[in-house]
């Protein structure tokens, strides 16, 4: 891909958390670094429905300082659909070709996965190497989280 190809990465930071051993600037770090092998980075969001990790907390804190924006989710199952959201909302702001990073191992993302290669969009999934396949087989590229 093109330098100039816009970037955004959608993280669902419950389901494939910061991990404990590494801090918060280094994650951030290796992340855009891969999204940078597509292109540059116009947005990185955090969704969580965790009310310290949105809140408050030291996670919070390290993210934004980051450059990682923070999106609190309602805590009745519907993160899914505010990350399907965003990931259209970015896709009707930018035109193809661009990239999506989604991480996460919720299947229930596949099908905006799938509706945005269809029109050509550049779909990334990092997730756990033992997440669902349809995550998987709907991206355009898998990394192991």
């Amino acid at each position: 891909m093109s330098e100039e190809t816009p970037v955004a990465i959608f993280w669902d930071i419950d389901r494939l958390p910061l991990p404990s051993e590494s801090p918060t600037y280094e994650i951030v770090n290796k992340i855009t670094d891969k999204a940078h092998e597509d292109g540059f980075v116009v947005l990185f969001k955090a969704y969580s429905d965790v009310p310290e990790l949105v809140n408050g907390g030291s996670a919070r804190y390290d993210l934004q300082a980051a450059g990682v924006s923070s999106v609190g989710c309602a805590q009745d199952g519907t993160k899914n659909v505010t990350i399907s959201t965003d990931m259209l909302v970015y896709a009707m702001d930018h035109p193809a070709p661009a990239t999506l990073v989604v991480i996460s191992d919720d299947n229930q993302l596949t099908y905006a996965c799938s509706i945005l290669r269809m029109r050509k969009y550049r779909v990334v999934v990092i997730s756990s190497s033992h997440a669902g396949q349809l995550m998987k087989r709907r991206a355009s590229a898998f990394v192991d989280w």
